[in-house]
C-alpha cells in the first residue's frame, strides 16, 4: 500500500511507529497538541502535522515530519481518539536514540511538555 492509498484509507493521525517509545508516548502528544490548539500555541495548522509536532518534541515542521509515513513503511501507527481501547507499541530503540538522542521516556517526555514555554 502506498502511502496515497494509507492516507485515503486510515481516518486518524498517522505516524511511524518506530520512533514511538510506548503508547503513553502517543497520548501524551495527543493532549499536548489538542491544548496547543486551545491555548492557540499550535505550530502547524493542521492538527495531523501538530501531532507529529508534539510527537517529535521539534519546533520546526520539517523535522517533525520523519516521524510522518513513507512509502516504504512496513507498519503504520494510526491514533483515532474516538475509538475504545489501545494497541500495544514498541519503537525501534536505534531510531528513536538517533532522533531524540535518548530512549529515556521522562526525557522525551519533558522536550515535548516545555514547547508550550518558548
Amino acid at each position: 500500500m502506498n502511502k496515497k492509498d494509507i492516507l485515503s484509507k486510515y481516518n486518524g493521525f498517522i505516524f511511524d511507529p518506530d520512533y514511538v517509545i510506548d503508547e503513553e508516548h502517543v497520548l501524551f502528544a495527543y493532549i499536548h497538541m489538542k491544548k496547543a490548539f486551545e491555548k492557540k500555541k499550535n505550530i502547524a495548522n493542521n492538527p495531523k502535522i501538530e501531532l507529529l509536532v508534539r510527537l517529535s518534541g521539534e519546533t520546526q515542521i520539517s523535522k517533525a515530519m520523519e516521524l510522518g509515513i513513507k512509502d516504504t513503511m512496513r507498519r503504520i501507527g494510526v491514533l483515532v481518539p474516538e475509538e475504545e481501547g489501545i494497541s500495544t507499541i514498541k519503537g525501534d530503540i536505534k531510531k528513536i536514540q538517533k532522533f531524540f538522542g535518548t530512549t529515556n521516556k521522562k526525557e522525551i517526555f519533558e522536550k515535548i511538555a516545555v514547547m508550550d514555554i518558548f
